[in-house]
């Protein structure tokens, strides 16, 4: 499915995804999973014109070419609801496999997004009781990558990845072979075994925490490497999480 403004229930998809370069929103399941702007009006809550995605799960591998952003094992973009429970959490177990100068990319959504409709009604994106088991792989000059979700404003709370996340460091792509670099090649940034770069928050609780456990390997002339998370930027929240892989980069 490509795009979403409802919601989505006991749903699997099961089958692969191959995309060229250039391309954007692409996921196991849906593409964009956002609001229904049509449908909302300034005086009325936001929350309830959320897309909503809700105990599915998505085990294909996602490829994509070249110069692609928002890329993930379930969702590509999410401003709405992705929400699983404890007993039966939502997830993603395919890899996720992008080449080079793409931006966005996670084991279960790439871009975790916060959604303004005007000063006064802000929602963030939500990711509940989730994970993420596939591995990620990606060409040089990336950014914004993390075993989970690559590019986070919004809430994530309850979730983990377990899949290891590796660049190239420009000696061969995923998808398309990569000419060879004269000189240094460009390196990928903001790479988590979690999220690749935080301005929202990622929380868990002291019984259920969020975690990755995956390796992360940013390539070469890499920066901005973490086992958790690449960045936490300046309004960022992390709480009750921990990583366990090797971090190279």
């Amino acid at each position: 499915m490509g795009y979403n403004d409802g919601t989505i229930s006991h749903v699997d998809a099961m089958g692969n995804v191959h995309v060229g370069e250039g391309s954007y929103d692409i996921g196991g399941l849906v593409g964009y999973n956002g609001y229904n702007n049509d449908a909302m009006s300034g005086e009325e809550s936001g929350e309830a014109y959320a897309a909503k995605i809700e105990w599915a799960y998505a085990t294909g591998n996602v490829r994509v070419g070249d110069y692609s952003s928002d890329i993930g094992g379930l969702v590509g973009y999410n401003n709405g609801k992705i929400i699983g429970s404890k007993s039966d959490p939502i997830y993603a177990t395919g890899n996720v496999r992008v080449g080079y100068e793409s931006k966005d990319i996670g084991g279960l959504v790439g871009l975790n997004e916060t959604y303004e409709y005007s000063d006064d009604n802000v929602y963030p994106g939500k990711i509940e009781w989730a994970y993420a088991t596939g591995n990620i792989r990606f060409g040089y000059a990336s950014s914004d990558i993390g075993g989970l979700v690559g590019l986070n404003y919004g809430t994530i709370k309850w979730a983990y990845a377990t899949g290891n996340v590796r660049g190239t460091g420009g000696l061969g792509g995923p998808v398309l072979a990569f000419p060879v670099a004269k000189g240094p090649v460009p390196g990928s940034s903001y790479i988590g075994g979690l999220v690749g770069d935080n301005y929202g928050k990622i929380i868990g609780s002291k019984g259920d925490r969020s975690y990755a456990t995956g390796n992360v390997d940013g390539g070469d002339y890499s920066f901005f490497v973490g086992g958790l998370v690449g960045a936490n930027e300046t309004g960022g929240t992390i709480k009750w999480t921990y990583a366990k892989g090797n971090v190279t980069g």
